[in-house]
């Protein structure tokens, strides 16, 4: 009786020590979404954000740009035609002003923070005016 009591008990300890199918340990996650800017931070390549609904002068994350990120502005005159302009990095850090609208296309950081990829100015209009 001591011997399969024995058995068992190694054949259980043997189990839990047999490395089991590994989990992935990073998980990318993809951002897409329309947000108000709050702030701008361009010592540390970044700006703030906050959704639509939200208050317009309260950050609730960050959004990182880099040289690399592809951004667009769209522009609509008072006859209704629509122009997009690609500004560089620079130039987003001079015409992007807190209140404005922004669609960000990008990933998470492992700090939950925001890469932006792709950002749209002037996205869809402030749904509260």
């Amino acid at each position: 009786m001591k011997k399969i009591l024995l058995s068992a008990t190694l054949v259980l300890l043997g189990l839990t020590a047999v490395p089991g199918p590994r989990s992935s340990q990073a998980q990318l996650l993809l951002v897409t979404g329309d947000y108000r800017i709050t702030e701008m931070d361009e010592n540390n390549q970044r700006f703030g954000i906050a959704l639509p609904e939200a208050k317009p002068d309260v950050t609730q994350n960050w959004c990182y740009v880099d040289p690399k990120t592809d951004i667009t502005r769209k522009i609509t005159n008072a006859q209704g035609w629509t122009k997009e302009d690609k500004l560089n990095y620079y130039q987003f850090f001079q015409r992007a002003k807190p209140g404005q609208m922004v669609r960000i296309h990008g990933g998470r950081r492992w700090d939950g923070e925001i890469s932006g990829k792709s950002l749209w100015l002037n996205g869809p209009e402030d749904p509260r005016s």
